[in-house]
């Protein structure tokens, strides 16, 4: 399966574009996408099949492999679990453990930036 990343996605059209190396853009659709809309951020790594169209390479079963959130959403998200599920937690803990956690995730590319 060839994997690329989002050139942009325009979320009100319903339709947006993926870059492979140096080939030309390939188009996809949200009708084909196989992950949540609000993870296609410019620059996440995506996976899809291809297939011809009319109108040229289209891409389907678009998903997300890594790097679909920002290390700023995932750190937020990540304190607001911690803080729900573990109360006893202290501020600074969290903190912490956010710091850390969030380190980890971007040197494995889990999230970006």
């Amino acid at each position: 399966m060839p994997t690329g990343r989002v050139l942009r996605f325009d979320e009100a059209r319903g339709y947006g574009f993926i870059t492979v190396g140096g080939s030309s853009d390939i188009f996809f659709h949200a009708n084909e996408l196989d992950c949540a809309r609000e993870r296609l951020r410019p620059g996440a790594r995506v996976s899809f099949e291809t297939a011809e169209s009319d109108r040229g390479v289209r891409a389907f079963s678009v998903r997300v492999v890594d790097g679909g959130c920002s290390a700023d959403d995932f750190g937020r998200e990540l304190a607001e679990l911690l803080t729900g599920d573990l109360p006893s937690l202290t501020a600074a803990e969290i903190a912490r453990l956010r710091e850390r956690i969030v380190a980890l995730a971007k040197r494995r590319s889990v999230v970006s930036g």
